[in-house]
């Protein structure tokens, strides 16, 4: 489906995807100075919008960058609404880009930013549960940097893009990211629980993880399915020794991991919580 023209979303206004031009002088492009969310929309609707534009705000104000006007829920809402008819697809992944405007070298001549919304039509009208589990391993050969931009989803993303040549050249499903003290951050595209003896844990913020949205629903949802869930920190041995292990990004929703190296898993409860976020987040038409 991705090689479909799609309509996008660029400078306030709406544009066909394959006639959608960026200047060479693109910080995107020239510097990766830009911060991006994935954003999953089904029926036509974006149950995490808030989560997303919250996260957003915070990492614009961590580079210094300056807040459009339609930078907020309602208007933004509008946006996309507007893109699900224009692409006549319900149900997509949109990738929503806050780019700084061009000019400058490493020092930038504005600090103000474009807006760049691209839509990709998907299947499915609610979170499913991956019938076939991840195989996942260690990507050892670098360790995610600790500073305060580890938890943005920022435009640069040499060393995700690394990780997943690791996967892709081992046949792995994901791949696990340690940061500098050999702790376990998160996964190449999601964020890590794991279940062990009725007890849920993931890594916290400090240990450089990116600030997932759906991490975050998982945490709030957590309680109202009266699960305890432990932000600590992990070991390779430690998922090594688990019961279960999910990973939850805001597109795809909640994976099931099936083998790590030698370890199997099963997904008893993980079945449960795609049901638990199906009933409160989307409205599942039928």
């Amino acid at each position: 489906m991705e090689n479909i023209p799609y309509i996008s979303y660029y400078k306030d206004q709406f544009v066909n995807s394959n006639e959608l031009s960026l200047s060479l002088a693109n910080r995107g492009l020239r510097y990766g100075d830009a911060l991006f969310e994935s954003i999953r929309v089904l029926n036509g609707k974006v149950p995490f919008i808030n989560h997303h534009i919250d996260r957003l705000l915070v990492g614009m104000k961590q580079v210094k960058m300056i807040c459009p006007p339609d930078l907020n829920s309602l208007q933004l809402t509008g946006i996309i609404n507007e893109l699900v008819q224009k692409n006549e697809s319900p149900n997509a992944r949109l990738r929503l880009s806050v780019i700084r405007r061009d000019g400058g070298f490493y020092r930038p001549s504005s600090d103000e930013v474009d807006l760049l919304i691209e839509f990709t039509g998907l299947p499915g009208s609610y979170f499913e549960l991956n019938e076939e589990g991840l195989v996942i391993d260690a990507y050892m050969e670098m360790k995610k940097p600790a500073n305060h931009l580890s938890t943005l989803k920022c435009g640069s993303s040499l060393f995700y893009v690394l990780a997943g040549i690791y996967a892709r050249e081992n046949n792995l499903d994901e791949c696990l990211l340690l940061n500098e003290e050999d702790m376990v951050a998160e996964a190449l595209h999601s964020n890590i629980f794991i279940f062990q003896n009725k007890s849920i844990y993931t890594p916290p913020l400090k240990e450089y993880c990116i600030n997932g949205v759906m991490r975050s629903v998982v945490l709030d949802l957590a309680q109202e399915i009266n699960y305890s869930v432990e932000e600590t920190p992990l070991t390779m041995a430690q998922v090594m020794a688990a019961d279960e292990v999910m990973l939850t990004n805001a597109v795809t929703g909640l994976k099931w991991v099936k083998k790590f190296r030698e370890k199997t898993y099963v997904n008893d409860h993980i079945k449960e919580w795609v049901v638990s976020l199906n009933d409160k987040y989307v409205q599942v038409i039928t």
